[in-house]
């Protein structure tokens, strides 16, 4: 993931919609392949601040929401 500035607040909301909604959608075609994987969902290495601030709560949700395992890199 690529390092994000929200200095404007609708931008992050955008992104927090945009991640999810292209999440949920992998996780749809993923679901629908005939040979039905075990789907994991992966926090990513910790490489700068938004990680944990952007990507981690937007996963932990999908998880949550999709009853899904993290693993933690």
């Amino acid at each position: 993931m690529k390092r994000r500035k929200f200095s404007d607040p609708n931008n992050k909301a955008k992104f927090d919609t945009d991640y999810k909604t292209a999440s949920l959608g992998l996780l749809e075609f993923l679901n629908g392949l005939e040979s039905k994987p075990k789907i994991y969902l992966c926090y990513p290495v910790p490489v700068f601040k938004s990680m944990t601030e952007d990507i981690i709560p937007a996963l932990t949700a999908i998880a949550k929401e999709k009853d899904l395992p993290i693993i933690g890199l």
